[in-house]
């Protein structure tokens, strides 16, 4: 893939990320829903790109964010299947047993 598309990617989809925190309305929804395409062109672009298991968790943020529970479940395990040793901020990383443990808990509580 085209180092300098996956960056221009990236850089939008933060550029909305943004503007949902200080957007309001329809206006915020539309940026939230900009930010999930373009996260997701990113992940489909460039599977092996930099930072993935950031996007991949981001995306699944934002899925959640707007009760696409379901999609985002397939994502945060698309996360822990691929990037075990990934670490959130401050976190466990995403595959030790007690983050598993709680996204077992989380499957249970999510709705679909």
């Amino acid at each position: 893939g085209d180092p300098e598309r996956e960056a221009i990617l990236a850089a939008l989809a933060s550029a909305h990320l943004s503007l949902v925190g200080i957007a309001t309305g329809d206006e915020r929804a539309q940026h939230q829903r900009d930010a999930i395409q373009l996260l997701a062109m990113r992940i489909q672009s460039f599977p092996d790109g930099a930072d993935m298991d950031t996007t991949l968790f981001t995306l699944a943020m934002e899925l959640g964010a707007i009760d696409q529970h379901a999609r985002a479940r397939q994502v945060y395990h698309r996360l822990i299947r691929h990037f075990p040793a990934s670490r959130p901020p401050g976190g466990p990383s995403v595959g030790s047993p007690p983050s598993r443990t709680l996204q077992r808990r989380a499957n249970n509580r999510l709705p679909d």
